[in-house]
């Protein structure tokens, strides 16, 4: 996909996967969800481990079969108390204005 020369943009690229998420695209719900969980190999930036909004999309892109997002999610409400899964599945509807400002 990307050079290794490249330089990453961070920003750049969380305003494309929004719009890609808007229009429901599996893909950028699953790279969303592994942002939030933090776990993007190689990234030099990184956002902080929110894993109420890393199960909202992955719940999202599982919803759609995508990839291995169910067994991501599972592995993720395993750790949650009732609070935080609540919380995931209110940003379910509402991510857009938690990340796409």
């Amino acid at each position: 996909c990307c050079r290794q020369d490249t330089p990453q943009d961070l920003a750049k690229a969380v305003d494309w996967l929004c719009k890609s998420a808007k229009q429901g695209y599996a893909p950028a719900y699953y790279l969303f969800g592994r942002l939030y969980e933090n776990d993007l190999e190689g990234s030099s930036q990184r956002t902080p481990t929110n894993a109420p909004m890393a199960l909202a999309f992955y719940d999202l892109a599982s919803r759609q079969r995508y990839d291995d997002a169910y067994e991501r999610g599972l592995r993720i409400r395993a750790t949650l108390d009732r609070t935080g899964i609540l919380q995931s599945r209110y940003l379910t509807t509402h991510w857009p204005e938690e990340v796409c400002q």
